[in-house]
This record gives structure tokens, C-alpha cells and sequence, in this order.
């Protein structure tokens, strides 16, 4: 059972090794300093840092102020990119056309834009598996 302060609601406390801005309600951790997302209307902003030729297609976790993301295709001919887009509109239960890369086709930083798609939406559905 969740502990509980004074007020009914439950105990908040810094989380170790982050930023500032996380806090461990017992067994969530919330993060306010996602600065790898961004809100852009009814739009989301992603920042990626990807790393292409690995075992499995997986989300690492955060890596200064981008989200590392590990491929499994070769940065070859656009493959790392199309895995890339399938496996974020995937995740993110989203139509592959509502994702698009904006900047960093050659590049291992990339930024990518979602259509109507939440902040919130976002952040659960890429967080790192335990």
C-alpha cells in the first residue's frame, strides 16, 4: 500500500541521480525535466539520439537532452530512419504518416515531429522498460 502524508495524498520525495525536477511517488517516478519533448499545439517535438546496428530496436533512456533510441537496421540507404518512424508511430499507436523527421536524416541527433499527440501520451509510451 502507497504511503500517504497528513493531507491523504501520497509521500513525494526526491529522486537520486536526477534532475531536479523528478520525484518518486513510492514506486512512480515523475519526471518534469523531459527536455527531449516538446507540446507545439495539438503537435509534439521529439529530440532522438539514435544508435543504429544494435541487437534490438529499444528504447535506452535519456541522454542529455535527447532521448537514445537503439535500431537494429544500418544508418544505410534511409533504413535506420524508416525503423526509426515505424517504431515510433508503434509505440506511440499512432498512423506511420502522423510521423515525420524534420531534421537529422544523416545525422545520429534527429528531431521528430508527431501530429496530435499529447506530451503525456508521449512519456509513457517511450519510457525505458525496467
Amino acid at each position: 500500500m502507497m504511503g500517504v502524508n497528513d493531507s491523504g495524498f501520497p509521500r513525494a520525495r526526491p529522486a537520486k541521480g536526477r534532475c531536479s525536477g523528478a520525484w518518486r511517488l513510492d514506486a512512480v517516478e515523475i519526471h518534469l525535466c523531459m527536455h527531449w519533448v516538446e507540446q507545439r499545439g495539438r503537435d509534439v517535438s521529439l529530440r532522438i539520439k539514435v544508435i543504429p546496428r544494435a541487437k534490438t530496436t529499444t528504447v535506452q533512456g535519456e541522454h542529455g537532452d535527447a532521448l537514445k533510441i537503439r535500431l537494429k537496421s544500418p544508418p544505410v540507404d534511409g533504413k535506420a530512419n524508416s525503423e526509426l518512424i515505424r517504431f515510433l508511430s508503434d509505440a506511440l499507436g499512432v498512423k506511420r504518416s502522423t510521423v515525420v523527421l524534420e531534421a537529422g536524416l544523416t545525422s545520429r541527433v534527429k528531431r521528430v515531429h508527431v501530429s496530435e499527440c499529447t506530451v503525456d501520451e508521449v512519456i509513457v509510451a517511450l519510457s525505458p522498460a525496467p
